[in-house]
């Protein structure tokens, strides 16, 4: 039998079902992707790429939802995953501020990087600047 050439459009049991699209939402999916960006900028250590990332992707979702009482799964996956992000990265930022301040360890490395790459230790410089506010 060759079902191929039957001509389906007349039986009474054909149905023809429109398949469409959701409707997209442009915030939504550019929140979604900040978001992830948010995170990936936190695991490679930068400082203040996750907070912009963060923040433009919280503050798209937020005007993705418009009107709506609801928001996009796009917008809360977005809002999540920079929440998550932001978290993380000021976390990470508190370590490495805490472990300079309280390990002498850390805090010598830290001196003699600083004055290979810019001829001045940490400390030298934090007394310049105190110095300087003083003379204000």
């Amino acid at each position: 039998m060759d079902y191929g050439n039957q001509d389906q459009g007349n039986s009474p049991f054909h149905y023809q079902f429109e398949q469409t699209a959701p409707p997209r939402n442009g915030m939504a999916t550019a929140a979604s992707v900040l978001g992830l960006a948010t995170i990936v900028t936190t695991i490679l250590l930068t400082v203040y790429v996750p907070f912009i990332t963060g923040s433009l992707a919280i503050l798209f979702a937020l005007l993705s939802k418009g009107a709506g009482r609801r928001m996009n799964p796009s917008a809360v996956s977005g809002v999540t995953s920079a929440v998550i992000g932001l978290i993380t990265n000021t976390v990470l930022i508190i370590s490495v501020i805490t472990l300079y301040l309280t390990n002498p360890v850390i805090h010598e490395q830290a001196n003699r990087l600083f004055e290979q790459r810019y001829g001045v230790t940490i400390d030298e410089m934090w007394d310049e600047i105190q110095n300087q506010n003083h003379l204000k």
